[in-house]
């Protein structure tokens, strides 16, 4: 198996997840299009867990080019994005796999383990969504509401929160939730006086400590 994602903390955790398991073998990680290439030309490798919005690639294009490349590995794809486009998109492409990354542990390891043996995943809970959203930060509730309400944190503010933690620049944030650049700054402060953060690296630091991301 090979696990792409840009994010070095998600990358860890997810590593950390999957290496528990006995019949699993993590034989490389990838942070971008070109190390997954370089990974799976190795050659043998049947799985590949990824994030769909990596650098050098748009998401969609890049699932292809690897479809193309390696016929033979399945590809699992986690994501925090959601919407009802993207999710017939993925099926029309027949990717194998596809969850959010506020799945549990268990999801993951039953997706993969599901697409190894030919099988179609597809999040147990994505089937009772209707709507669309930008966004899924909270889709198994697996964010306490306990914890937003100790912070006082509205929904675009936990939003921001967590790409900000994921590394996104304010432009990016935007660009994702269809908001100002601006806004995201607002925001941003917002969650620094709410949650008594001075920066980015300690709104990394504070997300991991409370299983955020």
């Amino acid at each position: 198996m090979v696990i792409a994602d840009d994010h070095q903390l998600v990358l860890q955790g997810l590593v950390a997840i999957l290496e528990k398991e006995e019949d699993f073998e993590i034989v490389g990680t990838a942070h971008n299009m070109r190390e997954s290439v370089t990974q799976l030309q190795k050659g043998g490798i049947d799985v590949l867990l990824t994030d769909l919005n990596m650098p050098g690639k748009n998401g969609l294009e890049m699932l292809q080019e690897l479809q193309q490349g390696f016929p033979f590995t399945k590809i699992v794809v986690i994501t925090m994005y959601y919407d009802r486009n993207l999710v017939a998109q993925l099926d029309e492409m027949q990717i194998d796999g596809y969850l959010l990354k506020h799945a549990s542990g268990e999801e993951l390891v039953e997706a993969i383990r599901s697409v190894h043996f030919g099988e179609k995943y597809r999040q147990d809970s994505l089937r009772d969504m209707s709507g669309d959203y930008d966004f899924a930060f909270s889709i198994d509730n697996e964010i306490k509401d306990s914890f937003v309400k100790q912070y006082a944190l509205g929904k675009r503010e936990m939003e921001v929160l967590l790409l900000v933690a994921l590394g996104k620049s304010s432009q990016e944030i935007a660009d994702a939730l269809h908001i100002s650049s601006e806004t995201v700054g607002t925001h941003r402060r917002n969650i620094k006086y709410k949650v008594g953060l001075k920066n980015t690296a300690e709104i990394a630091a504070f997300a991991v400590r409370n299983q955020l991301i």
